[in-house]
C-alpha cells in the first residue's frame, strides 16, 4: 500500500488537542478524546463541526494541523464549549467527505485546505495523495442533497480561490464563507480562530465572520483578499444554529437575547445609482452594525443567478426595506418586487420605506401620472407585438402581464405609502436609521 494512503497517513497535530475526535479519510481513528461536559440537569444540545482536511502533494499550504488545533483549543475554552463538537477528518477524499456527511449530520462544515498550486478551487486527495478536483456544481449538489436530509447551518471554505464553489454552495445553505485569492496559511489560521471563537461565545454568524476578518487583516501581511460571506435569501425560517427541526420562524421575547441567526436577514428594495443606491449603502452599513444582515441583489444574488427568482424572494420577505424614488416607481424590476412584496400579504406591516423627494406620492395627480406611465408602457409594448407578426411571445407575455399589473397595483399601492409616516430621508440620515432599525428589530422578534 502507498505510504500516501489515507489509513497509513502519519498526522502529527502538534499541542493537546484533547477535545476533538480524529478520523482519518477513510475513517480509521486517529486518537480519541471526549469535548464535552455534561451539566447536572442534562446533556446540552449540541453542535456539530466537521472539518474536513485536505492537503494533496503540490497544494500551497502546509500548516492544516496548526489550523484545526487553534480552532479545537479556542472552543474549548469559550463559554459555551458545551454546546459544541468537533469531528475532524484527513486526507479526505471525495468518498470520504460523502461518508462523513452520512456519518456525522453536521451542522458546520469546515474545509480546511488549498488548491494545487496556480489551480482554482478546493481539492481533495486522490489515492495516492495527489490534487483530486471537485467541480462546483457537484459540489453544490452534494449539499442540495444534505440539505433536505440534515439542517446545515453554514459551510467554511477555508483555502485560495474557493468562492466560486462557495458561490454554488450558497444556493442551498444559508451561510457560506469563501476566499476569493490567495490567502497565507497565518492569515487562514486567524481567520478560523476568530470566527469560532465567536461562535463558541454564543455569537451570531454575522459577527463570527466580522471579528474572523478583522483577525484575519491584524495577524496578515496585508496583501490578503478578505473571505466573503454569502447567504441563501430563501433560508429565511431555518431556525437557530442547531435546531434541525425547527419550521416556524423563531421568535425573540426577550429584547437582550439576540435574534437567530436566520431571523436578522433583512430584504432591500431600491433602484440602482444616485440617492438612492447611496442610501442602501448606508442603511447597509447602519444594520450590520447591528448585527443585522441585508440582503440585497449586489451583494448577495450571485453570477447568473436568476434575477426574477431572487426578486420573488424578496416580495416573500418578512422584513423589506424598501427606498421609494421617482426612478424607482418608474423601474419595472423595482415595480415588480413592490408588486410581490403586496401579492404576499401584510403589505403595510412587512416593508419599511424611506421615501425620496422626488417620488411625487402625495398627491392624487402626481400619483396618477404613475399610472399613466406603466399605460403607456404597456401600449407601446403592445403595439410592437401587433406591428411585428409574431408568433413565439415567449417571454414578451409575461412583461406585458407585468405591465398590466402594475396599472392595476400602482394606485393602490402609492396611496398605502403616502398616508405612512415615513418621515424624511434626511431625517434618517441625521439618526443614523436608529428609526428604521427598531422597527425592523421589533418585526423580526415577532
Amino acid at each position: 500500500m502507498s505510504s500516501n494512503s489515507p489509513s497509513n497517513r502519519s498526522i502529527s497535530i502538534g499541542g493537546n488537542v484533547s477535545g476533538s475526535t480524529i478520523i482519518s479519510g477513510d475513517g480509521n481513528r486517529v486518537n480519541t478524546s471526549t469535548f464535552q461536559s455534561t451539566p447536572a440537569n442534562g446533556t446540552p444540545e449540541r453542535k456539530k463541526i466537521l472539518v474536513l482536511a485536505s492537503n494533496p502533494q503540490n497544494s500551497t499550504r502546509q500548516r492544516l494541523d496548526e489550523e484545526v488545533r487553534d480552532i479545537t483549543e479556542g472552543l474549548k475554552r469559550a463559554r459555551a464549549r458545551d454546546e459544541f463538537e468537533i469531528t475532524q477528518r484527513w486526507a479526505v477524499r471525495p468518498r470520504d467527505f460523502q461518508r462523513a456527511m452520512l456519518d456525522e449530520s453536521p451542522q458546520i462544515v469546515h474545509f480546511a485546505g488549498n488548491t494545487a498550486a496556480n489551480k482554482a478551487g478546493l481539492y481533495f486527495e486522490d489515492v495516492q495523495g495527489n490534487p483530486q478536483p471537485v467541480a462546483d456544481s457537484a459540489l453544490a449538489n452534494l449539499f442540495k442533497l444534505f440539505a433536505t436530509k440534515n439542517k446545515i447551518d453554514c459551510v467554511v471554505l477555508n483555502g485560495c480561490y474557493s468562492e466560486t464553489q462557495a458561490v454554488a454552495i450558497a444556493q442551498h445553505i444559508p451561510y457560506v464563507v469563501g476566499i476569493g485569492q490567495s490567502v497565507s496559511d497565518r492569515a487562514a489560521i486567524e481567520f478560523s480562530v476568530g470566527f469560532y471563537d465567536a461562535l463558541g461565545n454564543g455569537e451570531t454568524l454575522d459577527f463570527a465572520f466580522e471579528l474572523g476578518k478583522a483577525a484575519m487583516a491584524m495577524a496578515g501581511t496585508g496583501d490578503e483578499e478578505p473571505p466573503i460571506l454569502l447567504t441563501m435569501a430563501t433560508a429565511a425560517s431555518s431556525g437557530q444554529l442547531g435546531r434541525s427541526n425547527s419550521s416556524d420562524r423563531p421568535s425573540n421575547p426577550h429584547p437582550n437575547t439576540p435574534i437567530p441567526i436566520t431571523a436578522r436577514e433583512v430584504f432591500i428594495s431600491y433602484a440602482w445609482g444616485g440617492e438612492s443606491e447611496t442610501i442602501a449603502n448606508q442603511l447597509d452599513q447602519s444594520f450590520q452594525s447591528q448585527g443585522i444582515n441585508i440582503i440585497r441583489d449586489k451583494k448577495d444574488a450571485g453570477y447568473k443567478a436568476n434575477i426574477r427568482d431572487f426578486m420573488q424572494q424578496i416580495g416573500q420577505g418578512k422584513c423589506v426595506l424598501v427606498v421609494i424614488s421617482d426612478k424607482y416607481l418608474k423601474s419595472e424590476n423595482c415595480m415588480f418586487e413592490l408588486v410581490e412584496i403586496a401579492n404576499s400579504g401584510d403589505f403595510y406591516d412587512r416593508i419599511f420605506p424611506i421615501v425620496l423627494s422626488d417620488a411625487n406620492i402625495y398627491k392624487a395627480a402626481a400619483r396618477l401620472k404613475y399610472k399613466r406611465y406603466w399605460e403607456q408602457q404597456k401600449n407601446e409594448l403592445e403595439t410592437e407585438i401587433k406591428a411585428g407578426g409574431i408568433t413565439n411571445l415567449q417571454g414578451i407575455t409575461d412583461d406585458l402581464d407585468l405591465y398590466d399589473e402594475i396599472c392595476r397595483r400602482v394606485p393602490e399601492l402609492t396611496d398605502i405609502l403616502k398616508n405612512m409616516n415615513t418621515l424624511t430621508s434626511e431625517m434618517h440620515r441625521d439618526s443614523n436609521f436608529d428609526v428604521v432599525i427598531e422597527a425592523v428589530k421589533a418585526k423580526l422578534a415577532e
